[in-house]
């Protein structure tokens, strides 16, 4: 299945999240007018997600965006890990 969800976030940048996925997540892609550093964090972020249990909870998925944030010195402007996580569920609805 395919799911898209896009949220203007409380700083007003845009997040739009792609998600494939049946049982688990088999693909995520993360774009908006937000900005991080370095920008391969991204590639990151959406990595580490491949092979979550599409019913994790957002919590869960949090969790796991933080861990790479820091593992990685990633620097979110304009976006954080819960709006990421938030919007990963909403197009997995």
């Amino acid at each position: 299945m395919h799911g898209v969800a896009t949220e203007k976030v409380p700083s007003g940048k845009l997040l739009r999240v792609k998600v494939d996925y049946d049982d688990i997540i088999r693909h995520v892609s993360i774009t908006g007018d937000f900005f991080l550093h370095p920008e391969e964090g991204i590639e990151k972020i959406e990595s580490a997600l491949f092979g979550l249990n599409a019913n994790d909870g957002e919590e869960k998925i949090t969790s796991i965006i933080k861990e790479v944030i820091e593992e990685n010195n990633i620097e979110l402007i304009g976006v954080d890990a819960e709006a990421i996580a938030r919007n990963i569920k909403a197009a997995m609805k």
